[in-house]
């Protein structure tokens, strides 16, 4: 289950204190925003994990169709096809 942005930066304020800066100096401010950035990258490269084998095979499976489209259709239809995708 994915959770949209408001929900992530809700839950990064929370564990964050609810502010980057103030009372609580620089070097605090600096190490919440290098959490929020590691935050991002895990969810990158989960998203990324996950979706990247779907992502192959449906590629694999359009690259399949239009070498089979190639042997039975004209360039027109080619260039046409290509603007759809």
């Amino acid at each position: 289950m994915y959770l949209s942005a408001q929900m992530w930066m809700k839950k990064i304020m929370d564990a964050t204190g609810g502010c980057f800066r103030g009372s609580r100096g620089a070097a605090v401010a600096e190490r919440d925003i290098s959490q929020i950035q590691l935050i991002a990258n895990y969810r990158l490269a989960h998203a990324l994990w996950t979706h990247l084998p779907w992502l192959h095979n449906r590629l694999r499976f359009m690259l399949t169709e239009i070498r089979g489209l190639t042997k039975q259709t004209s360039i027109k239809s080619l260039l046409a096809i290509s603007f759809l995708l």
